[in-house]
């Protein structure tokens, strides 16, 4: 317990440059701000991970993903309500109309072309194994994240996002955490459990651990 408080200190430590140049209003340079800030998204990164794999022991790990992916996506939305919002203010020919879109698929593009690839290489570096082995709890995400990348393209030939498409979107989402709330975890009897912060929030008790949980994930959250 002691080592995992001292990896939380650390965490909310290497958060606070970028607390003081953001609440300051500072802005000493660009290269110091990408620094700084990106310093703390990845600290926000750890806490969140440790709030979810504790948070694995009660709930399954589909759920435990999707409120994950809301919560680190939060950042991204903001940008895209503020560039949609003045996009609609701007009216027609609004140079933000393209900032919206590009904000918005940016993230995927980066994470089908780099992230997704990146994950295979270390696995391979790892075990040497040219295939990442899937359980078959992943049918489930896989398949409403092909059905959100079909109608994707609906979206793409009708060249235009209305209030319809932001409700099937969000009907796809919901529809898959009503299935993933009910999906078992995957064990992997071969894998040796390794300890880590997690490790140290589980011995602790369940309210305590729920306590722990929640503070990791509202600092994660806030950052």
């Amino acid at each position: 317990m002691r080592r995992f408080l001292i990896l939380v200190a650390l965490a909310v430590v290497a958060t606070l440059p970028a607390l003081v140049l953001r609440f300051a209003g500072l802005q000493p340079s660009p290269f110091v701000d990408v620094a700084a800030f990106g310093v703390a998204i990845l600290a926000a990164g750890f806490m969140l991970s440790w709030g979810a794999e504790t948070a694995e022991e009660h709930i399954s790990q589909g759920l435990i993903l999707a409120v994950v992916a809301l919560v680190t996506v939060l950042p991204e939305y903001a940008v895209d309500i503020y560039y949609a919002y003045k996009a609609g203010a701007s009216g027609p020919g609004s140079p933000y109309i393209q900032y919206a879109a590009a904000n918005m698929t940016g993230a995927n593009r980066l994470l089908v072309g780099l992230g997704w690839p990146l994950m295979v290489f270390l696995h391979w570096t790892k075990d040497r194994h040219r295939s990442v082995g899937l359980a078959p709890g992943n049918a489930v995400e896989i398949g409403f994240l092909l059905l959100a990348s079909l109608y994707a393209f609906v979206i793409l030939f009708k060249r235009s996002i209305s209030l319809i498409d932001f409700l099937v979107l969000v009907a796809i989402f919901g529809a898959y955490v009503w299935r993933a709330r009910n999906l078992e975890k995957a064990d992997n009897p071969d894998e040796e459990e390794e300890p880590g912060p997690a490790a140290a929030l589980n011995a602790l008790s369940p309210a305590a651990q729920w306590a722990a949980i929640a503070g990791l994930v509202l600092v994660a959250g806030g950052v």
